[in-house]
């Protein structure tokens, strides 16, 4: 086991690609006058605030092919970034979000973590877009509730094709933390 983190700014990277790309994903099939309206739609609620990383998310609402074709240059960029820093590690153990799960909230609602309030967007997304965007494997492994009585856990990468490993780590990882997790009613 070691402490490592990729080379340069790929965190970073990863983030401003995932925006870039979201919107073709979503936008999929859907007709180019509704398009403005999904837009309006997840800039009101679920990226209510967002503001870091989306240098690409409204050109890439424009459903351009040139743009679309750089998004993808970009990612393939990016997965051999990943890819390198994986070649002499089996994974990446990093937080699933700033702190345990929140409670269930309305859209939009800011979540609150030691004193400081943040959207939901920023608790989670920094934790997990980035391999959205590079389509690594991921994994949660709960740790128990923390004194907020929510669950805590981690998340588990890999490098690509890993599955087989990865779930056979989080089997034994599960039996050494089986007494932490109690579920409870929400």
């Amino acid at each position: 086991m070691e402490h490592a983190s990729p080379e340069g700014n790929l965190h970073e990277e990863s983030l401003d690609l995932w925006m870039g790309i979201l919107p073709y994903i979503l936008a999929q099939g859907v007709p180019w006058f509704v398009r403005p309206l999904l837009k309006m739609d997840l800039n009101s609620k679920a990226l209510k605030g967002l503001k870091k990383h989306r240098k690409d998310f409204d050109k890439a609402f424009g459903m351009s092919a040139n743009h679309y074709g750089e998004m993808m240059l970009r990612r393939s960029i990016a997965v051999s970034k990943w890819e390198r820093f994986f070649a002499d590690r089996d994974f990446l153990i990093c937080p699933s979000g700033f702190g345990p799960a929140y409670a269930r909230t309305k859209v939009g609602t800011k979540l609150s973590y030691e004193g400081t309030e943040m959207i939901y967007g920023d608790y989670v997304w920094p934790f997990m877009a980035c391999f959205n965007a590079s389509g690594h494997p991921a994994l949660n492994i709960p740790f128990g509730l923390g004194k907020e009585g929510l669950p805590l856990g981690v998340q588990i990468v890999g490098p690509y094709w890993s599955e087989p490993e990865m779930i056979a780590f989080a089997k034994q990882v599960a039996q050494l933390t089986e007494g932490f997790v109690k579920p409870t009613g929400y």
